[in-house]
């Protein structure tokens, strides 16, 4: 008995130090991933107008990818809150951010209700806003365990937000249609449509993939489908480890559609990105064909010299601020969000740049 007891004793000896080994292989991973992070990339800067403050001064959440839509004469934004660690461990919040037209800072909090069978996946990830039909709703992303997989599989969800209880009065699973299992396209763009009864998103830009989305069953369905060469020659080219992803919803200028999306370039082993944006116009009218797009860009944030940027600048939030200006929100390497203005007219030239 003494001796089986032994033996049970170094094998929990044993899974002990293995366990060990992991989180500090983890832990150093993490360090060194954000020391990288913070050494910058050639990259244009945007010639924006001014900065917005989304957040109070001296908080320590991190909060990045910050989405935004004007609600009534305020502006709305919606983002990301990791746990305090940063790493992959504890739960993922939604924050809440609403701006008075003078974006002045009235309400800064967080949604209250993580659901309880998100327990151990993580809660709700980059929140995406819109008004439809004056009801509130975010597309995000929830990790779920499926089947015989070793590791949980994102999948996107409908929710329906109560802005004054900062409650989700409802969730639903999107059903996947053409998505692999491994890959799901979480940046959906929404179309500011009148009078369509479901909403309907930009679900990739390339090819540009049109989808309604049945509002009660959260079930999809493809309504356009068109290729623009253009957009792939210019952004992707020949490079094999580059794709092009979504980013924003749209919005109407100069009546079209134009919304920011972000090439990614992924290497090592999925552990390096880089990222850049760039502005496309498309059609009001269906096919929602792609018209002209720019070239690459990223936000200065005042960290480094002009056309040096961050590895990571995800824009997620555009909306329009007056008849001159749109506001452009973002996260930055997955830490921190900003918030600048930018002209009309600076987009307009921008677009110019590639006609297809």
């Amino acid at each position: 008995a003494l001796y089986k007891m032994n033996i049970i004793w170094w094998i929990v000896i044993v899974i002990a130090i293995i366990i060990v080994i992991v989180l500090l292989v983890i832990a150093i991973k993490f360090i060194f991933q954000h020391r990288e992070l913070e050494i910058p990339i050639d990259c244009r800067s945007l010639e924006i107008v001014d900065r917005i403050q989304l957040e109070p001064e001296g908080t320590k959440l991190i909060s990045f990818n910050p989405s935004i839509v004007k609600y009534d004469d305020e502006y709305l934004i919606i983002y990301r809150i990791n746990p305090a660690s940063g790493l992959v461990t504890g739960r993922y919040k939604i924050g809440m951010t609403i701006l008075d037209k003078d974006f002045n800072i009235e309400r800064n909090t967080s949604f209250l209700d993580v659901p309880d069978r998100y327990l151990f996946v993580n809660g709700y990830m980059d929140p995406r806003v819109f008004i439809h039909n004056d009801q509130t709703y975010a597309l995000v992303i929830v990790y779920h365990s499926v089947g015989i997989n070793i590791l949980p599989i994102p999948r996107m969800h409908l929710i329906k937000l109560n802005i004054i209880n900062r409650t989700i009065e409802s969730d639903q699973t999107i059903i996947p249609y053409h998505e692999g299992i491994d890959s799901v396209q979480k940046n959906w763009n929404y179309l500011d449509i009148t009078h369509a009864h479901n909403p309907i998103f930009v679900a990739r830009i390339n090819p540009m993939t049109i989808v309604s989305l049945d509002i009660d069953t959260a079930v999809p369905k493809t309504l356009f489908s068109t290729h623009c060469q253009s957009i792939d020659d210019k952004l992707i080219g020949k490079n094999i480890y580059k794709r092009i992803n979504g980013g924003t919803k749209a919005i109407r200028i100069n009546n079209k559609f134009v919304a920011i999306g972000h090439t990614k370039i992924t290497r090592s082993g999925n552990m390096d990105f880089i990222f850049a944006n760039f502005f496309y116009e498309f059609s009001t009218k269906s096919p929602y064909a792609i018209t002209r797009f720019s070239d690459e860009f990223s936000i200065p944030t005042g960290r480094f010299k002009k056309d040096k940027s961050e590895k990571i600048q995800m824009i997620t939030g555009l909306e329009i601020k007056d008849n001159e200006e749109v506001i452009i929100t973002a996260g930055i390497n997955d830490r921190f969000m900003i918030g600048v203005t930018c002209s009309k007219k600076v987009i307009e030239n921008m677009l110019n740049e590639n006609i297809v």
